[in-house]
């Protein structure tokens, strides 16, 4: 999958002698996901490819990448919330018969890696930050 990955990433971003460094994320459930780590002049990568549709899936796991280009343009006209921009999506599977995205990485990191650093108060101001911004669409 990783070598799918970088060619994806290569051609929709047209990047084809760009040295990239892809590492498996931790992070999301749902999708595979990557780092991805390119040359200096370039913002850094995340690349999440949906799962097979021959998995059983819960019915709002279905396309659900699908949404997600639409939801994070509305959330970065109508919030504050710092989210990636995409910068390449595939819904057409026409170059892997899966869904795509390519956003750029913010820095930082995730709060499910935080997790075990943070106290409780801090883990539940985050989250209620989260809520709060989200009230705002």
């Amino acid at each position: 999958m990783k070598q799918i990955a970088e060619n994806l990433i290569r051609k929709k971003l047209n990047l084809d002698h760009a040295p990239l460094k892809l590492t498996p994320a931790s992070t999301g459930k749902f999708s595979t996901t990557y780092f991805v780590e390119t040359p200096a002049e370039l913002d850094d990568l995340v690349f999440r490819i949906a799962p097979s549709e021959n998995l059983l899936l819960l019915f709002y796991e279905k396309l659900m990448m699908r949404k997600e280009p639409a939801l994070h343009r509305v959330i970065q006209k109508n919030t504050d919330i710092p989210i990636p921009t995409m910068l390449a999506y595939d819904f057409t599977r026409t170059l892997i018969y899966r869904d795509y995205v390519i956003m750029n990485r913010r820095p930082g990191r995730p709060l499910s890696e935080m997790r075990n650093r943070l106290s409780a108060s801090q883990m539940n101001r985050g989250c209620r930050e989260r809520l709060y911004r989200c009230r705002l669409l």
